[in-house]
């Protein structure tokens, strides 16, 4: 999957009526019309690309935050098991040192 990194929903057409797009034009009219017509032919072109590369921006931003809240519940997940394990291992050491005083003070 390509991967966009300029937000399609801030792009701006180009002016298919400018002489860069001349050549494009004079394709289009080959079959009959006039550069009016091809300029018109070429936006409607463009805004259908930009269309689908806006749906894709969109997409690629709502994976983006989706990876986001995994990596963060991951992180939650984790913090909880080292939570537990310190607590745990907390635990441990003071039965360590009830036994050690047990056996310290016995008869």
């Amino acid at each position: 999957m390509l991967t966009l990194v300029q937000n399609p929903h801030h792009s701006v057409p180009p002016d298919f009526t400018s002489k860069d797009f001349h050549l494009a034009r004079e394709q289009l009219i080959a079959n009959g019309g006039d550069h009016k017509t091809a300029a018109h032919q070429l936006m409607l072109v463009w805004h259908l690309n930009n269309d689908l590369e806006k749906q894709e921006w969109d997409h690629q931003i709502q994976q983006e935050h989706q990876e986001v809240a995994n990596r963060a519940c991951q992180a939650e997940e984790e913090q909880g098991r080292q939570q537990l394990e310190q607590e745990r291992e907390w635990e441990l050491t003071l039965q360590e040192e009830r036994k050690k005083y047990h056996l310290k003070h016995a008869p």
